[in-house]
């Protein structure tokens, strides 16, 4: 199985959508007061459980763009490899790096080849299994 540049960048949109998703890791709690109500349901004021659309399967991708990031080692490099997951178009990530577009583009794809190249080095075959299973698009 092979992974490509386009399987690595719908890897990170899709782990950007789901971060997005996802609860804020503090709770912002307000003070209010709410005198007792008798609870008729056609008087309540939406759904009485949040709905989340997360999936199991797009946690574990989450985690594992996560885990495929750090192998990336400069910061910088992390930040360009995250805001083209967020879909920004590439003048605008070279404003927020100060690069060229076209360097950016360039250096985005040189990046994706350098994850997938740590990928086949550092990983043991159980692990790229795992990997080229969670990367891989899902047909159902």
């Amino acid at each position: 199985m092979r992974i490509t540049e386009h399987d690595l960048d719908q890897l990170y949109y899709d782990a950007f959508l789901t971060d997005q998703r996802m609860p804020s890791a503090t709770r912002k709690q307000k003070l209010t007061f709410w005198m007792d109500m008798n609870r008729i349901d056609w008087l309540n004021y939406g759904d009485s459980e949040p709905k989340i659309s997360l999936s199991p399967r797009s946690i574990s991708r989450w985690e594992l763009a996560l885990r495929l990031i750090q192998l990336i080692q400069s910061d910088e490099d992390r930040k360009i490899i995250w805001l083209r997951g967020k879909r920004l178009s590439w003048s605008k990530i070279g404003r927020l790096t100060a690069l060229d577009r076209r360097k950016v583009k360039n250096k985005y794809s040189e990046l994706l080849m350098t994850i997938i190249a740590r990928i086949k080095q550092n990983f043991k075959l159980q692990d790229k299994e795992k990997i080229y299973r969670l990367i891989a698009p899902k047909y159902d």
